[in-house]
């Protein structure tokens, strides 16, 4: 049981017994390489009251048993230290001024101080979980590597900030109410992690790379209403697997490369990284955080605005580009558009639209497949030898040719496939559609044409097999045919 402040000149500092602060204390080995020692636990009298500071220069300090087990500490503050090694620790705060080694803590944290945990020095191992509550947030200013081992996952009533120039080996997860979880230096991920600051506005940033380890290690995101930014290369060194950010913006300013999934979740979605900067093999899906949002592709109007840039940084070789929400019912609206993957266009929900004003052109291996009650296109849809399909209804606002042989380039064209009804927008405007299904594609109507606003002319360029129940047009011209 102690009250009284320890000070020597270099000299150990050790404590065999279980020792109970009476009143904050200090205890000093100096700047040398003292080294100072708990054999068995610490506690408090007082509930929080009762703080302790620690001095070891260049020596190493040690915690054998609980801090603060019985009774919580006050503030436990390290003011220096070569290596130090801890077990679970109670205390209104934890800070560390200076460390020249590393701090390894291999029990649980929890602190109830507004102050929260706040660490400077070299290097930084959390083997453990981590709490703070009454707004203590965790700040960790490290000059080697912070490692967040995958039993350390944080639950935090303040923000995560790592504003070190040092980097980042985590596979703990992050959960704040409201606030920020910020890295300054390169991360690297050891396992899959979640980072979410909830529903509220606190943002999650990157501001040097992100990498994987293995290439399988998934990220989670989520922001609520906050920003989501990564600043440096994500993928460069080790690929990461899936990713999924949700927020009120994402923002990716350079490359982004991943070995599995994709999914932005905002209405401010900004991939500003240059031509091909995105890639991926698997799936990636861009949409706004709620179903009524309206979408607006390259140049058109719209809530979340997906930019030609933007979709000009989407590398070949994913093996599905979504853009809009599964139950989407808010309006899309798309403008000249070139894709060199399949693609799909969602607003599927009912009162779901999808307005095309520009052409789409397909080239490599990319389907066009919109998925919508309700399409109106305006403009050509070409594919370089892949499929188009319509799911729903198809109004004509101008005269269109659907085309999958890319101008003849590829003979043998692909399907072209209506499952809804097609319609021109007046038939007093005479629209034509003309369909080009190469020698290889067949050409489906699974429902009736023209039974409301007929178009004046359809026109079959070519096809393999052509299947249609009723038809009222104008004119109906079929060029060639193959079965």
């Amino acid at each position: 049981s102690t009250a009284g402040d320890i000070t020597t000149t270099g000299d150990n500092i050790s404590f065999n017994g279980a020792v109970t602060l009476t009143g904050s204390v200090s205890f000093s080995s100096g700047s040398g390489a003292g080294d100072i020692s708990f054999s068995s636990t610490v506690d408090g009298t007082t509930a929080g009251v009762e703080g302790l500071s620690l001095t070891a220069g260049t020596g190493s300090i040690t915690f054998s048993g609980a801090l603060g087990g019985v009774t919580r500490l006050g503030d436990l503050v390290i003011v220096s230290a070569g290596d130090v090694t801890a077990g679970s620790i109670v205390a209104s705060t934890i800070s560390q001024s200076a460390g020249s080694g590393t701090t390894t803590f291999n029990g649980a944290l929890d602190t109830n101080g507004a102050g929260g945990i706040d660490l400077n020095g070299t290097g930084f191992t959390f083997n453990a979980g981590v709490t703070t509550t009454n707004g203590g947030g965790v700040t960790i200013t490290n000059s080697g590597v912070l490692t967040i081992g995958s039993s350390a996952d944080m639950s935090l009533d303040g923000a995560f900030t790592q504003d070190g120039s040092g980097s980042v080996s985590t596979a703990g997860d992050i959960t704040t109410t409201g606030d920020n979880i910020s890295f300054n230096g390169a991360v690297t991920l050891t396992g899959s992690v979640s980072l979410s600051t909830g529903s509220g506005a606190g943002d999650v940033s990157f501001a040097s790379t992100l990498d994987g380890t293995a290439g399988s290690e998934d990220l989670t995101i989520t922001a609520g209403t906050g920003g989501i930014t990564f600043t440096g290369a994500v993928g460069s060194s080790a690929t990461l697997g899936n990713v999924s950010a949700s927020g009120g913006s994402v923002t990716v300013s350079s490359t982004f490369s991943v070995s599995g999934d994709i999914t932005f979740t905002a209405d401010s979605i900004d991939l500003n990284g240059g031509v091909d900067s995105v890639s991926g093999t698997g799936t990636i899906t861009l949409q706004p955080t709620a179903s009524t949002t309206t979408v607006g592709v390259a140049g058109e109007s719209g809530t979340l605005q997906l930019s030609a840039a933007d979709m000009d940084a989407l590398a070949d070789g994913f093996s599905m580009i979504y853009v809009g929400r599964s139950d989407a019912s808010g309006a899309m609206r798309i403008g000249a558009l070139t894709v060199s993957d399949p693609i799909t266009f969602r607003s599927p929900a009912s009162g779901g639209s999808i307005t095309v004003t520009g052409q789409i052109t397909a080239t490599d291996d990319a389907t066009v497949t919109f998925d919508t009650p309700n399409l109106y296109l305006g403009s050509d849809i070409v594919t370089a030898g892949e499929a188009v399909v319509i799911d729903g209804d198809f109004v004509l606002t101008s005269d269109v040719t659907i085309d999958t042989t890319n101008g003849g380039s590829v003979a043998t064209g692909a399907s072209i496939t209506f499952n809804g009804k097609v319609n021109a927008d007046l038939a007093s405007n005479n629209r034509t559609l003309t369909l080009d299904a190469g020698t290889g594609g067949d050409i489906s109507f699974n429902d009736v044409v023209g039974g409301l606003e007929r178009p004046y002319t359809l026109t079959i360029s070519n096809a393999r097999d052509v299947t249609a129940g009723a038809i009222t047009v104008g004119n109906l011209v079929q060029s060639a045919g193959q079965g």
